[in-house]
């Protein structure tokens, strides 16, 4: 069995299920790069926040960094 030791946390509106993605990196620079080349896609599914946890140990996790997408703007239009 594989030692996973980066985890990608993506989350949405409270409707939306938090997903926990394991990030088979050996390094936090290879793992941060993986989580940015995700990012995209999960922001088109809705995911708008995301953070790239290291697990120190089996029960202790620590944030390496944050992501947040930027969310366009809807814009409403009155239509005659």
């Amino acid at each position: 069995m594989t030692n996973v030791r980066f985890f990608l946390v993506a989350s949405g509106s409270a409707m939306m299920e938090r997903l926990d993605i394991a990030l088979f990196a050996s390094e936090v620079e290879h793992a941060k790069s993986i989580a940015r080349r995700m990012s995209p896609a999960l922001a088109k599914a809705d995911y708008f926040s995301f953070s790239v946890y290291e697990a120190t140990s089996e029960t202790d996790f620590t944030e390496i960094v944050s992501y947040r997408a930027k969310i366009s703007e809807t814009l409403v239009e009155e239509v005659a």
